[in-house]
């Protein structure tokens, strides 16, 4: 997924499939999501890929197929977010 792909769409929930290994900077910039999951293939998550523009972020949840501390940057611009790391890679 490309740098600001998604910028300023009105996403509210998103699912990156298993076969996504990479998110661009700000990929995700400027939307309504609250949550997020992230399949198990991910390597990289540039910065700032899930923040919004202002103070109101609101993503509660980040759930990432990984194990803990495998892919730098968290929360990646979502600082109101929890992150779950669910996998075993």
């Amino acid at each position: 997924i490309e740098r600001s792909s998604f910028w300023g769409n009105k996403l509210t929930n998103i699912e990156i499939p298993d076969q996504v290994t990479y998110i661009g900077a700000e990929a995700f910039f400027n939307n309504m999501l609250k949550t997020v999951t992230i399949g198990s293939s991910i390597n990289s998550i540039g910065a700032n890929a899930f923040k919004t523009n202002g103070t109101y972020n609101p993503i509660t949840s980040i759930t990432i197929n990984r194990k803990e501390g495998s892919v730098s940057g968290s929360p990646w611009g979502a600082s109101a977010a929890t992150i779950n790391w669910i996998g075993t890679n």
